[in-house]
């Protein structure tokens, strides 16, 4: 499924981007797991995705002088729908959940030793550097949104006179603005994952998003069949008002969201229990291998906790850097 079409024979144009994410998912895939062997080695292959997302988009966008919008044809085929300009946004969340990891193992270490100390090991406070960090984030993602706004004519998007950026500042939002979003967007996860956010954060984490978490990208293969249903099966044109443009999206909107319920209850949902369960007949494989082996070895692992949180080193408990390789 790829290119900009509605679709064509069988085939679902706009599910284009599950091409791009399941190559995303499958390098991530090869690369990842050397993690616990070759830290710093699988940070600079990440760190080098997303250079290769950027001088690649540069390079397009100034050699077909495109503008910043998706309407232009050079800009849809050479930049939107392809991976090697997409996959920077995707390396920057891996290197965001690499953080997270290293972070989360730290603290779990840290409260082991506590215990062991026979003290309470609390979370420590939020930073200035953090807010600096979630403040830098927000201005960043404002930049992204706002940002184009200057470049728009006083005709519209549509309007056939020289744009307002020079090709330059073009070329410059093209390459940044995904990596740009996507670390914007991290910046203000890790703060809300800090108990920042005051309201947002709570916004965010209620519980009425989560259905619709799990609806929304089926909700999203479904729209357009819809729509194509209504637009095809009209016996005359359709009179464009505001009233009928807004009875039409929130009747697509409810259907789609409809079918995305029956598809995840028939489809999605039963093989998510079949993959749950494959990964808990081989975690509990693994875990009785594991009991086996080192029952005789938890006594000196533990032992050595004290001396491995001194020195920042190894990690004990799994033979593997605490030190985070991103900073």
């Amino acid at each position: 499924a790829g290119g900009g079409n509605v679709g064509t024979g069988g085939c679902m144009g706009w599910t284009w981007y599950l091409a791009n994410d399941f190559q995303f998912f499958a390098g991530a895939a090869l690369v990842l797991p050397w993690y616990p062997r070759a830290p710093r080695t699988v940070v600079a292959c990440l760190f080098a995705a997303v250079a290769l997302s950027i001088v690649a988009t540069a390079a397009l966008s100034a050699q077909h002088n495109m503008g910043i919008t998706t309407f232009g044809a050079a800009y849809a085929s050479l930049v939107y729908f392809k991976p090697h300009t997409r996959c920077g946004a995707y390396a920057v969340g891996s290197l965001f959940g690499v953080f997270i990891h290293e972070r989360r193992r730290r603290r779990r270490a840290e409260r082991d030793l506590a215990a062991l100390r026979g003290g309470v090991e609390t979370e420590p406070p939020r930073t200035w550097p953090e807010l600096v960090v979630a403040l830098s984030s927000g201005l960043l993602l404002a930049a992204v949104f706002l940002l184009p706004w200057t470049d728009i004519k006083e005709g519209g998007l549509f309007d056939p006179r020289r744009a307002l950026w020079p090709q330059w500042q073009h070329d410059l939002y093209n390459a940044l603005q995904r990596p740009a979003f996507a670390a914007g967007l991290c910046g203000l996860a890790h703060w809300c994952m800090r108990r920042g956010g005051g309201v947002v954060r709570e916004l965010l984490a209620a519980p009425v998003w989560a259905p619709l978490a799990k609806l929304s990208y089926g909700a999203y293969l479904w729209h357009l069949i819809v729509i194509e249903y209504v637009s095809y099966g009209a016996k005359d044109y359709m009179l464009f008002t505001r009233v009928n443009i807004a009875i039409q999206y929130v009747f697509v909107v409810a259907i789609a969201f409809a079918l995305s319920y029956l598809s995840f209850v028939l489809v999605e949902k039963p093989f998510m229990n079949l993959e749950g369960q494959v990964i808990e007949y081989l975690a509990g494989s693994r875990s009785e291998r594991s009991d086996a082996d080192g029952s005789g070895m938890r006594g000196a692992r533990r032992g050595g906790l004290d001396a491995a949180i001194r020195s920042g080193v190894r990690n004990p408990e799994l033979g593997e850097p605490l030190i985070n390789p991103l900073a």
